[in-house]
């Protein structure tokens, strides 16, 4: 069904609702699951292995109970978010993303978009 899914993950409260969802529904699909942060190479006096190995640790500690295989790690320097997760998508081509919201609710937190069959080539 879902191959592979991509999801957005920024440290807030909003990506870690989104890590737990995409992981949870990738180990029940058995998908490969694709993790994209926001770092901005330019603006940042942390080299981004050293940016991305926080991250990495912070996916561990919330994928913990999920058996879910270790995901893979992208960063996008993009400063909307939103394209830097459909870039990473297309480029993977992922048939799921997962992204967080920054409402309160948690029903304003988890937004699933599947991408829609007809506008993949033939």
């Amino acid at each position: 069904m879902f191959d592979r899914i991509v999801a957005g993950y920024a440290g807030d409260q909003a990506g870690r609702d989104s890590i737990a969802l995409a992981a949870a529904l990738a180990a029940l699909l058995g998908s490969e699951l694709t993790v994209v942060f926001p770092y901005q190479p330019l603006l940042s006096a942390v080299p981004a292995e050293a940016d991305e190995e926080r991250v990495r640790e912070e996916v561990r500690g919330l994928t913990a109970a999920i058996e879910v295989p270790e995901p893979t790690f992208h960063w996008t320097p993009s400063s909307w978010p939103i394209h830097g997760l459909h870039e990473m998508a297309r480029y993977e081509e992922a048939q799921l993303i997962v992204f967080g919201s920054a409402r309160e609710g948690m029903a304003d937190h988890l937004h699933v978009d599947a991408e829609d069959a007809r506008n993949k080539p033939a």
